[in-house]
Order: structure tokens, then C-alpha cells, then sequence
């Protein structure tokens, strides 16, 4: 499992690259309550 302190600056790279990234934003959404531009 990846730890979210990493995860979570990773989402912020894969949030630029389209439909996976927004897949993976709305995830983190849900649980951390993120938000990806």
C-alpha cells in the first residue's frame, strides 16, 4: 500500500493527464476530500 503522504502529491501529477487522472481525483475526493484541478 502506498502511504497517502505519497499518493497524494502523485494525484497531483496524474490530475493533468485526463480521464485516469480524474478517476484517481474523484477517489481521493471521496476520501480525503481533495481537490485536483
Amino acid at each position: 500500500m502506498i502511504s497517502h503522504c505519497e499518493f497524494r502529491p502523485a494525484i497531483v501529477v496524474i490530475g493533468g493527464s485526463g480521464g485516469i487522472g480524474r478517476a484517481i481525483a474523484s477517489v481521493a475526493a471521496r476520501e480525503r476530500g481533495a481537490v485536483v484541478l
